[in-house]
């Protein structure tokens, strides 16, 4: 008697768990940093309105990397790491300032923790396109730390790593359903993209590495991808839109990182820095920098 409306329940069941494991497997499967839950920019989770002097720095950020360039279209600059106990406490600066490159031709408005969709060239600054050899410039979130090497050979890590191997790409094809992701080749059924990095690179660049959560939430094609902080290949070489250190510096800022104190690069020409410095709670910059600039910092 009960027979018939048990089995019909026990089918709607099966078919529920079959959908859900069929939409599991087509996602793409793609190792992406994944967003800080607690974060909250400007008080909310929510990425609104443009880039303004009205957006604060997060509330829940307590590990800043602070990277100013001389101007726009400058290679170079310094970065100086900081820290603090929480919103509205001082920050306390941590180690010396750090000597790096940017994009081969400098800087761009990046998408990242701030809304900069309002924001162009006649507001200051262009904007970052895929291929334009600039780095962002903007605030935002770090991911995954990525290397060579096997996490046992790491060691104690505060932040999630990522070993990458010859099959471990990042797709930077603006067409493809894996824009912007980094993926396992092997994992891949059906790729669809034309171009790509290679992970595991033949070279030391990407032998250690931070994942720069830059066009992640939007995705927007051709808005730039596969932005990182990795080894630099000489103190004058600029990168293809990364930000890149010495060997020695990439392992010193990978040890200090810290997933639960929410770590943020904040990158900047020295005009933008000067302008946001307060009402993002910026904080002042060493009065070497300058020096090394070669640039008044005021």
């Amino acid at each position: 008697m009960y027979l018939k409306p048990v089995l019909i329940i026990a089918m709607v069941i099966l078919n529920f768990f079959a959908v859900s494991c069929q939409k599991v497997a087509e996602d793409p499967v793609g190792i992406r940093p994944q967003p800080f839950e607690n974060v909250k920019a400007g008080g909310s989770k929510k990425q609104t309105g443009a880039l303004t002097k009205k957006q604060p720095v997060l509330d829940d950020c307590k590990q800043l990397l602070l990277m100013v360039t001389p101007d726009w279209n400058s290679q170079r600059g310094v970065l100086q790491r900081y820290e603090r106990d929480g919103a509205n406490q001082p920050w306390r600066p941590v180690g010396t300032l750090m000597d790096g490159v940017v994009g081969i031709k400098g800087l761009a408005w990046g998408s990242g923790l701030y809304n900069i969709s309002n924001l162009g060239e006649s507001a200051g600054g262009p904007f970052k396109k895929e291929g334009d050899g600039k780095a962002p410039a903007g605030a935002f979130l770090l991911g995954s730390v990525f290397g060579y090497a096997s996490p046992g050979q790491m060691g104690m890590l505060k932040m999630p790593y990522l070993q990458a191997s010859t099959s471990t790409l990042c797709i930077d094809d603006s067409n493809s359903q894996y824009y912007n992701h980094i993926v396992d080749k092997a994992s891949i059924k059906k790729p669809d993209w034309k171009s790509f990095e290679q992970m595991r690179r033949s070279d030391e660049l990407y032998r250690l590495g931070v994942i720069v959560d830059y066009n992640r939430k939007s995705n927007d094609p051709g808005k730039g991808s596969c932005v990182f902080i990795h080894i630099q290949r000489s103190p004058t070489a600029g990168t293809a839109g990364c930000t890149a250190f010495t060997k020695s510096n990439v392992e010193t800022l990978v040890r200090w990182l810290d997933e639960k104190k929410t770590p943020v690069l904040v990158q900047l020409p020295q005009s933008e820095y000067l302008r946001l410095r307060k009402d993002w709670s910026l904080p002042d910059l060493p009065e070497n920098a300058a020096a090394k600039q070669k640039r008044p910092i005021q």
